[in-house]
């Protein structure tokens, strides 16, 4: 995926979490985006893990059960994992449908 479609992607994305505010998602031109395909359930397994171990962090415990509970309910079997990193440094990582045409899930404990 190259920058201007992962810019189309992400203006397209909306979500109720109010730390993600689209003007504050620079994606370089030559960012490095990465995308793999990802086994909803091996995904499922790994955070549901996790979320046991959030421990006294309220809000990693609360963005951990909000992405444990996206993939419960999420119906398909494989998600396309794309990741990079902005200008500033900071990596960013969001869940996408198999064809990698549309963000699904931002996952904000990456952040």
């Amino acid at each position: 995926m190259d920058a201007p479609k992962l810019r189309e992607l992400l203006s397209a994305y909306s979500t109720n979490d109010p730390d993600f505010q689209k003007s504050n998602w620079h994606v370089p031109d030559d960012a490095a985006i990465e995308c793999g395909t990802v086994s909803r359930d091996s995904l499922l397994h790994t955070y549901r893990r996790r979320l046991k171990r959030t421990g006294e962090n309220h809000t990693l415990h609360t963005k951990t059960e909000n992405l444990v509970t996206f993939l419960r309910d999420y119906p398909e079997e494989e998600l396309t994992m794309v990741d990079y990193y902005t200008s500033e440094g900071e990596m960013r990582l969001f869940l996408a449908n198999y064809e990698c045409s549309r963000i699904l899930f931002w996952m904000s404990m990456f952040k």
